[in-house]
């Protein structure tokens, strides 16, 4: 691989390629597309002359994007080509579905070599994963496919509470509307802080979101539904508002808790003190913004007893506050 630092100080322009794949998203590919230009038309300072020269690439001809009839044109995907960045977009399909053809795995591979900046959106990093691409090396995808890609690409040091994590010219995104943090990323990095901040605020939205952790549903992984631990995970779900202990637990199991940790473990991939913060952080979540109740009285609702204990695991865990995740998160009634 070529150093990227040529791409960045050189002054023409920068060619990006959207790789258009089976279930990609339709709005995000134009969505990316429309924030270049928008940093095109208006955010680059006058005296700059560089400028994002955008194009939709593919591998198959007959590509149908996820649930759209829209036709977008498309270049085929050639060894003979150059393009600055490469961006792979989200696509809406079980992870598992995903396949990626050995001819877009060698494409991406020269694309790489020869210096380009390959970056994904959301699930899209699966098509950089199963690639090899992304071995050894930090990168983010959407919080829903954490256990499965942790399973399966286990030499990836996977960080999904990261909205845009960056290394070794590879850029990853997570959450589906990450492609606009990816975007914007991209303008302040092959140009500047000043005309990302312009183009975020152009687009009216926020140019500084850094974690998917207030997005993640912490409950989410633990469904039980194939555990021998279902029973129990329904009788924690019912009593969560009682101070729940692991004793407790082993009890209801008729189990030692030695066993009952190994068992929370074995099936479930955490011990049961972390399963039931989890729990009871995802319960505080959908009280603070369905309800009007403060967080004291939501503290006790979920089984606590020390306020300030479970304000800083609210916090650690969601990465904000209490007050603050009610302002983002709650529909406000006219």
């Amino acid at each position: 691989m070529q150093n990227g630092f040529n791409i960045l100080n050189s002054r023409t322009p920068i060619t990006v390629a959207i790789v258009n794949l089976p279930n990609a998203l339709t709005s995000s590919l134009v969505g990316i597309q429309d924030v270049f230009h928008i940093a095109n038309q208006f955010c680059i300072g006058t005296q700059e002359h560089r400028f994002f020269d955008i194009a939709f690439v593919h591998i198959d001809d007959a590509v149908q994007n996820f649930h759209s009839s829209v036709v977008l044109k498309s270049q085929k995907a050639e060894l003979s080509q150059t393009f600055d960045i490469v961006i792979i977009p989200p696509i809406i399909d079980e992870s598992s579905g995903i396949d990626v053809p050995p001819q877009l795995s060698e494409w991406l591979h020269h694309m790489y070599e020869q210096g380009s900046y390959l970056c994904s959106v959301c699930v899209g990093a699966y098509v950089l994963a199963r690639a090899r691409l992304l071995d050894n090396k930090k990168a983010t995808t959407h919080w829903i496919v954490e256990e499965q890609m942790e399973k399966e690409f286990p030499l990836i040091e996977l960080d999904v509470d990261k909205i845009i994590i960056e290394d070794q010219n590879i850029i990853t995104a997570g959450g589906v509307s990450a492609y606009i943090d990816l975007s914007l990323y991209l303008v302040r990095k092959f140009f500047s802080i000043e005309t990302a901040y312009r183009c975020a605020n152009y687009l009216v939205v926020d140019a500084g979101r850094t974690s998917q952790k207030h997005y993640k549903n912490l409950a989410g992984a633990y469904t039980g539904e194939e555990s021998d631990l279902k029973d129990l995970l329904i009788w924690i779900d019912r009593n969560i508002h009682y101070s729940i202990t692991l004793a407790d637990l082993a009890k209801q199991l008729h189990v030692s808790e030695r066993t009952l940790m190994r068992r929370f473990v074995k099936e479930l991939g955490v011990l049961p003190t972390r399963y039931l913060q989890n729990i009871r952080v995802q319960k505080a979540k959908e009280l603070i913004i369905n309800s009007n109740r403060s967080f004291e009285h939501i503290t006790f609702d979920v089984g606590y007893e020390d306020i300030s204990s479970f304000r800083r695991l609210f916090k650690k865990m969601t990465g904000l506050s209490p007050g603050e995740y009610r302002n983002i998160f709650m529909v406000k009634q006219s």
